[in-house]
């Protein structure tokens, strides 16, 4: 799912949410367009967001935690490496391309 697809169907959503549908459906319509749980969903997104920037940025890991939403460099590193099965350093290594990297 591309970054225009993800915003539209957050915004799906939250659209649904607000207009009083119940957890259950939203979850179910979560799973059913993306194949993961609304929780699974976006910790997939924001780790997305940080490959994103630990390629083009030279952000430390901590700021690249907090500006992809996630509450620590720990709970970062945690997630990279259960969805990826690598850790933000050594992504980073591999695809990195800031300069002072």
């Amino acid at each position: 799912m591309d970054r225009a697809e993800s915003r539209k169907a957050a915004l799906s959503i939250r659209y649904r949410a607000a207009c009083g549908h119940e957890h259950s459906h939203i979850e179910q319509a979560v799973s059913l367009t993306s194949g993961a749980s609304p929780v699974q969903w976006i910790a997939n997104a924001r780790v997305r967001r940080a490959q994103q920037l630990l390629e083009t940025t030279s952000l430390s890991i901590e700021e690249v935690a907090a500006e992809v939403g996630f509450r620590s460099a720990s709970v970062l590193r945690e997630h990279f490496g259960g969805i990826l099965g690598t850790t933000p350093i050594a992504y980073r290594r591999a695809f990195g391309n800031a300069p002072n990297h």
